[in-house]
């Protein structure tokens, strides 16, 4: 298992793509568009990320032999952040289980 904070000079796009499936089931949800809600995760692109990765936003990515999986070690480590998990999601076109996580604030 590998477990890194992305860093704006890394390739991005596998970065986006998560963030965009990830965060679509929300919008899709809900009914958001990149017109009505432009800032949504579900429509990030990778020169965006990369500002807010400049700008000091940490991001976390976690993979194992290449691939992100419903890892419990992962998620224990989210949950003593003080993260609670609210769902997975499988999705055909990725090769693991996205897991949404939320911390009360």
């Amino acid at each position: 298992m590998d477990f890194t904070i992305v860093d704006s000079r890394d390739d991005l796009s596998a970065m986006v793509q998560v963030l965009n499936v990830s965060h679509g089931t929300v919008a899709k949800d809900f009914g958001f568009t990149k017109e009505n809600n432009p800032t949504n995760n579900a429509f990030i692109d990778a020169s965006t990320l990369k500002a807010q990765l400049n700008k000091g936003i940490d991001l976390y990515a976690m993979s194992m032999n290449g691939k992100s999986d419903s890892h419990t070690k992962l998620k224990k480590w989210y949950s003593s952040q003080g993260f609670i998990e609210t769902g997975t999601k499988d999705f055909e076109h990725l090769p693991f289980r996205v897991c949404f996580m939320n911390k009360p604030l």
